[in-house]
């Protein structure tokens, strides 16, 4: 929520995955008010960029990531996105497709899963 938006120094080896619907209403990625009109979020895209300066990411570098699951059939026009330059220890991914709130993927805990299974392979 606007205000909350507090990175500290100690999530510059976190990592962070966002999957979300680019038609949520309810933590809508944009930012904004909500749909009941009770809270006012940052947008998506200010939540990756201050945890990329915290992690001495090369902000610029924000840039399309392949997955496995580019090419699923009903894929919900899936596109993931990531720092790819400069990153300390950490990672972050963010995933969008169409799609409101609670509208899962059929995939999102396979998405998931590949996450953590490339983010230890990076560290090997």
């Amino acid at each position: 929520m606007v205000g909350w938006l507090d990175t500290p120094q100690a999530a510059a080896d976190s990592y962070m995955i966002s999957l979300h619907g680019r038609q949520d209403t309810t933590l809508p990625p944009d930012g904004g008010i909500d749909g009941d009109d009770m809270w006012i979020y940052e947008s998506v895209a200010n939540t990756f960029y201050l945890w990329g300066m915290v992690q001495g990411c090369d902000v610029t570098s924000w840039s399309p990531v392949k997955t496995p699951f580019d090419e699923v059939p009903d894929n919900l026009n899936l596109a993931c996105f990531e720092y790819v330059k400069g990153c300390k220890q950490g990672r972050a991914l963010r995933c969008e497709y169409d799609g409101q709130h609670a509208e899962d993927p059929v995939y999102m805990a396979e998405l998931a899963w590949w996450f953590w299974e490339t983010k230890y392979q990076k560290e090997q």
